[in-house]
């Protein structure tokens, strides 16, 4: 008998694999026209707030940190007040 919450088994698998599909389908859909953004603004001159957001997605991406942005290290501790 599972107790209420438990996964089925191979549901870990399938919920892993629907999250690494999302961000990809988030990245495609939303980076491409950005991409294009940041062509033609690097390519202006313009430099503003949305250039640099954008260079620091890509950063991520070549880093292999696509789902860790904005998320402390682990054991990294709190800051002093």
């Amino acid at each position: 008998m599972r107790r209420a919450g438990a996964l089925a088994p191979g549901a870990a698998a399938v919920a892993a694999r629907g999250a690494v599909v999302a961000t990809a389908a988030v990245y495609v859909l939303a980076g491409v026209p950005e991409a294009l953004d940041l062509c033609f603004n690097l390519t202006a001159g313009r430099i503003d707030t949305h250039v640099l957001m954008a260079l620091a997605v890509l950063g991520t991406l070549v880093i292999g940190s696509a789902l860790e942005v904005g998320r402390p290290p682990a054991g990294a501790r709190a800051p002093k007040p």
